[in-house]
């Protein structure tokens, strides 16, 4: 094309609106054929293939309700308690009618066989109560001893277990509750079915605890590091005036290892490395065994723990690294390890041979021809879980990925080889810890409005299904990094309600996993920080508190203009509740810097400025308040206290009028009578 024909470099792109469409329909209960009030209805719609969103709403009187939604891709979810939820994908959306009316749902009831739960907590120091904290956060697993089958189809309505397949009286059932948060060993119980009922009442222990103390030490600080019955890296912590404690250990065999401090030998992750390191056991380090129970406080006291000089053990430089691109990560996504060695002038001319050395975490698969050393791909060799890279110029970075296969803390070590003088030599370079998250759901603690943001982590691009309680709300998908949000409608959000959220992601595996249950509390009157606006010259940034992001858009930075406010909003900019307000900036050089903002009645927000420098920015919010406010109970609430007291009236009169009538029988009959009677209430 001449030249002369290019007018301008510049692309113009014209945005359109996804147009809305107006949805109805009714849900009836399966059984009965009647309307069903309160079931609640979510919409999830993916925009773009990428984003999504969940709208909700709940049925009115005639089991009728509506909804205004975008013109793209939506499942329609229906669930309410004790129903078995429906979902279906609504295609009909995307006909580009205005107005489309949605099949009628018929939801039915959820029956059969019931089992009465019930539990029993035991501490470390031996206190018992009839009744177990976290039992939203417990996983229950059936198996039908008499016909040698898992049974999988069951909802749970605490405090009883429906099992929604056939079963039969005399069955012989086992169940097996485990921990979502890993706070107690598995618990098992069995129970035969008697009129299609059971009962199973879990004895729940605390896990154990390791306390170790040293009577002496020449080292400045003291670590112990902890490993497993297989003499794999667990833990490591510092000594605190010569004690130790670790908590939360599930029943088995340990390990701890007691040293002076090190950045190179305290992260070892295999045990068996350490000796070959040149560190002597009872010489540099000393060793203690520890066997574990639920209930138990295991300890071990050393007398000394002996000097380290790891100056002696070690022939890099300051040069030498291992380290990870990211230090937290979801399950199931990439992570970039790198390594660099730097010999100390010494032996820089000397050393041949060498190799890095990697020991792999068995929650962590190495990722087939990842090795790049330099720019160039190079050769490694895996033998189990031990990476071997031979380096040809060993001041080279190296570069790997692996996948983080459980949730935890990881802490893959790194190792080099060489030969010096004639010997073989391996000393530690370092471990790359990594915060591993399995799964987890966020929301707020209290909200006034029951549209809440929920987000969370999960494997990869795979559906996320979020409950109230035992209530579908929502769906979304993860992104290609685990992480997810969406906003969901509360289920029957009556003032002052508590509602546990979790969800169930779903890979593309098959496999259906669950998070742990976070409470949001509703309350109509709460105070809640609704955005901090964050002013500069060159920037403006609204950090969305009730619909909070992953991140937030990058801005410059001029050091002729260092001020920037802050605009605090509430829900409520009410300053009759509203008690000191503290803005917490979060800066790049990893500090926090506390602001005290004042009301402005002009603006009708809390409002401060302060100056930063370019080593020190801004680059998240977070704000501290006290709320005078008044709680409201609801009509529901009320409603619902005067079932109960009337309930508990009845059975009290229903008590009495038996007393009157056992006293009267009493009164009436002669002394034989009345010995007879009470010993038949005795026997009773």
């Amino acid at each position: 094309m001449p030249l002369a024909a290019i007018e301008s470099n510049e692309v113009f792109c014209r945005l359109c609106a996804i147009p809305n469409v107006h949805i109805s329909g009714t849900v009836t209960d399966a059984s009965t054929g009647l309307p069903m009030c309160n079931a609640t209805v979510s919409a999830s719609q993916t925009f773009a293939g990428k984003y999504s969103k969940t709208l909700g709403t709940q049925t009115d009187a005639k089991g009728v309700y509506t909804l205004d939604i975008a013109n793209v891709p939506t499942s329609l979810s229906v669930s309410a308690s004790n129903y078995v939820s429906q979902s279906c994908r609504c295609d009909s959306l995307l006909s580009g009618q205005d107005t489309v009316a949605i099949p009628v749902f018929a939801l039915r009831t959820i029956s059969g066989a019931t089992i009465a739960l019930g539990f029993t907590y035991t501490d470390l120091d031996g206190n018992s109560q009839n009744w177990y904290r976290d039992y939203n956060n417990i996983d229950y697993s059936i198996f039908n001893l008499t016909t040698g089958k898992a049974i999988d189809r069951y909802t749970l309505q605490y405090p009883q277990i429906v099992i929604t397949e056939e079963v039969a009286d005399g069955d012989l059932l086992r169940l097996t509750v485990t921990s979502r948060t890993g706070s107690f060993m598995p618990v098992s119980v069995e129970d035969t079915l008697a009129d299609q009922k059971a009962t199973a009442t879990f004895d729940i222990v605390a896990l154990g605890r390791i306390e170790s103390s040293f009577a002496s030490s020449k080292n400045s600080t003291v670590a112990g590091i902890l490993y497993d019955s297989n003499g794999k890296w667990m833990n490591t912590c510092e000594y605190t005036s010569g004690k130790l404690s670790v908590s939360n250990l599930p029943d088995g065999r340990y390990i701890l290892v007691s040293m002076g401090s090190s950045r190179f030998f305290n992260t070892i992750y295999d045990l068996a490395k350490l000796p070959q390191t040149g560190l002597v056991k009872g010489v540099d380090y000393v060793e203690d065994t520890a066997v574990v129970r639920s209930g138990e406080i295991t300890t071990i006291a050393i007398s000394e723990v002996p000097t380290l000089d790891e100056s002696k053990l070690y022939y890099t430089g300051d040069k030498t690294q291992f380290s990870v691109n990211k230090p937290s990560i979801v399950v199931g996504n990439y992570l970039t390890l790198s390594g660099t060695i730097d010999f100390k002038p010494t032996y820089s001319q000397s050393v041949s041979n060498v190799q890095m050395i990697i020991d792999l975490p068995e929650s962590c698969e190495f990722v087939s021809n990842s090795v790049m050393i330099g720019t160039s791909i190079g050769n490694y060799t895996l033998n189990g879980s031990q990476l071997t890279i031979p380096l040809m110029h060993y001041t080279d970075r190296v570069r790997f990925c692996v996948i983080p296969t459980e949730g935890g803390d990881c802490a893959p070590t790194a190792f080099v080889q060489f030969d010096l003088q004639g010997t073989s030599i391996m000393q530690p370079i370092g471990s790359a810890h990594v915060s591993v998250q399995d799964l987890s759901v966020s929301v707020p603690s209290t909200v006034a409005n029951p549209s809440i943001p929920v987000s969370g982590t999960a494997v990869g691009v795979c559906d996320i299904e979020i409950f109230d309680g035992n209530v579908l709300i929502g769906q979304t998908k993860s992104l290609a990094n685990g992480t997810w949000a969406t906003t969901c409608e509360l289920d029957n959000p009556y003032n002052l309600s508590t509602h546990p959220i979790s969800a169930k992601v779903r890979t593309k595996a098959g496999l259906a996993l669950q998070t742990e249950r976070m409470d949001c509390f509703y309350n109509k009157s709460a105070l809640e920080v609704k955005t901090v606006t964050m002013l500069n010259r060159n920037a403006t940034i609204v950090f969305d508190f009730l619909n909070p992001q992953k991140s937030y858009p990058a801005y410059s930075y001029n050091p002729n203009y260092p001020d920037f406010t802050f605009l605090v909003d509430f829900t409520r900019n009410d300053t009759t509740k509203i008690k000191d307000v503290v803005l917490y900036v979060f800066t790049n050089d990893n500090k926090v810097v506390s602001l005290y903002p004042i009301y402005d009645t002009h603006q009708d927000k809390y409002v401060v400025s302060a100056p930063f420098t370019s080593s020190s920015l801004p680059y998240n919010v977070s704000v501290g308040f006290y709320a005078e406010t008044t709680p409201l109970l609801s009509r529901d609430a009320l409603s619902n206290s005067w079932i109960d007291i009337d309930s508990i009236s009845k059975q009290t009169k229903d008590i009495q009028l038996k007393i009157d009538s056992l006293t009267v029988l009493y009164e009436a009959a002669d002394y034989d009578a009345q010995k007879a009677f009470c010993n038949v209430d005795f026997v009773r």
